[in-house]
């Protein structure tokens, strides 16, 4: 038996099927994100989490993130390695909003799951770091004006 034509099998979005989206639109930016740029389904947590699926291997990941940040179980260093389009930028953007600290997201279904899966009752406490480094300019350098210099490495 042949598989169907996926246009048969779901409904794609209203501005998809009448062909009126942006094709930047569907890319997700983590950089975008963070400067609170791009658009709200990537920018808001809440709309993020309503309209993105969570893949088993998201699931795992998300739910050993939060062991190891509450009880120091769990893996250390996790390598996110997929083709591309393989879903490593939600992933990155769903644990993001997942640890930022949003009281917003500790009422969603989402984060009652990932609770759940690992085995917590309330999310632990997180300072959020993010470096994209597609966005760090290591000639020009980054303002840092907390720290009063200009950052051109990592170090």
């Amino acid at each position: 038996m042949a598989l169907k034509p996926w246009r048969e099998v779901v409904q794609p979005h209203p501005d998809v099927a009448s062909g009126r989206f942006r094709n930047a639109e569907f890319a997700a930016d983590l950089a975008q994100v963070l400067k609170g740029e791009g658009g709200a389904e990537y920018r808001d947590a809440v709309e993020f989490f309503r309209r993105t699926y969570l893949t088993e291997g998201m699931r795992l990941l998300l739910s050993n993130a939060l062991r190891r940040l509450a009880s120091g179980d769990g893996d250390p260093v996790v390598q996110l390695k997929t083709a591309f389009g393989g879903g490593k930028t939600h992933t990155m953007l769903a644990l993001y909003h997942l640890l930022s600290g949003s009281p917003r997201v500790s009422d969603l279904e989402v984060t009652r799951t990932m609770l759940g899966d690992a085995g917590l009752a309330e999310r632990p406490r997180a300072a959020v770091a993010v470096l994209v480094g597609t966005d760090f300019d290591a000639v020009q350098g980054q303002d840092a004006p907390e720290l009063a210099t200009t950052v051109y490495t990592l170090w």
